[in-house]
């Protein structure tokens, strides 16, 4: 386990999250090499954009980087409105897209001709743009999933989570027939879980 600070805010990555990036990266050792700090630099800015919103909310965050991914915390703030819960959930991608988006300016517009520069840019943008825009699918553990659980609790009240997790598995499905489709086996796996994680959800939640 590895523990430090950025500021006040404490950051916990677990081994996990290294061995996961590692396997979904590229074959090579060269690769790897610049992969592996793309991934852990992108994943904890993306998280620390959580981190800022809820920090402007006068609450304590806290970063944990795990397998797959990460989550952002915090302690207190029963007050928090769904709108403000939406806005804590996209400011992650936010930061994702903007890196992505600058990154992939960046490189059709200056064309570098350095291999390595290239090759991060190339990271930067799947893992920041990419990424980002995969997180906003609106799929319950994802922050788009989570953004349409706020709006639909504002609509529904405390109905509109088993109604975002019913949102859930219909775009599961969806993608998991288009991955099929073009022998994407992986994000059809991915999606089944997803949708089952929801349907177990459902059915554990009262009415």
């Amino acid at each position: 386990m590895i523990d430090f600070r950025i500021g006040d805010i404490p950051v916990q990555v677990q081994p996990w999250f290294f061995l996961t990036v590692l396997l979904i990266g590229p074959h090579d050792l060269a690769g790897l090499v610049l992969w592996v700090p793309v991934v852990f630099i992108g994943v904890l800015l993306h998280e620390l954009g959580h981190a800022w919103a809820i920090q402007r909310l006068g609450l304590s965050p806290a970063i944990q980087l795990f397998a797959f991914g990460g989550i952002t915390s915090w302690r207190g703030g029963g007050n928090v409105t769904p709108m403000q819960r939406a806005l804590v959930s996209f400011a992650g991608p936010a930061v994702g897209l903007t890196i992505g988006g600058a990154a992939l300016v960046f490189s059709n517009t200056l064309h570098p001709t350095n291999q390595i520069v290239g090759q991060v840019l190339r990271y930067t943008v799947w893992v920041n743009l990419g990424w980002g825009l995969l997180n906003l699918l609106p799929i319950l553990p994802l922050d788009g999933g989570n953004i349409a659980t706020s709006f639909a609790e504002m609509v529904f009240g405390p109905a509109g989570r088993r109604t975002a997790r019913i949102l859930s598995i219909a775009a599961c499905v969806v993608l998991g027939l288009i991955a099929l489709r073009y022998g994407w086996l992986w994000s059809a796996i991915i999606a089944a879980v997803l949708a089952f994680s929801n349907f177990q959800a459902i059915k554990a939640s009262p009415r």
